[in-house]
């Protein structure tokens, strides 16, 4: 039976990249909350999605440049506190209870809007992500 749904769902993960031009390497690291909704499509143990998610920078900054590692806020590292983009997905999830299941998920993140806060440098989402646990639903 084929199901049809909406899906909403949240996480706090690790946002990490470097940056290279002018003889120099800087890296970047900090915590972001992500939000996303998608619709999904799904038949027994298999759905996949899509749909638009929203991620907002939590905290301050790990900025490195060479051996030199500081912390400063998201706006002193030219980073933009928000990111938005689409997201989608496929998922396979067995169920041990009506509202208990053991899901691995494969997702794929593509930034609509520039992070880099900064006019010497454009920096768009393109994600990989691999989602293994138990999940809820209510």
């Amino acid at each position: 039976m084929i199901k049809l749904g909406i899906e909403t769902g949240g996480m706090v993960q690790d946002r990490k990249y470097t940056v290279t031009g002018g003889g120099q390497t800087e890296e970047f690291s900090y915590n972001e909350f992500l939000v996303d909704t998608s619709l999904r499509v799904s038949i027994p143990f298999l759905s996949v999605g899509i749909g638009p998610y929203l991620g907002s920078g939590l905290g301050m900054v790990d900025r490195t440049t060479g051996t030199n590692k500081r912390n400063v806020s998201m706006g002193s590292a030219g980073i933009s506190i928000l990111d938005l983009g689409l997201i989608s997905s496929a998922r396979l999830r067995f169920p041990i209870l009506p509202i208990i299941g053991i899901t691995a998920d494969i997702r794929y993140l593509l930034g609509t809007h520039d992070t880099a806060n900064r006019s010497d440098a454009k920096t768009y989402t393109r994600e990989l992500q691999w989602l293994f646990g138990v999940d809820f639903r209510l």
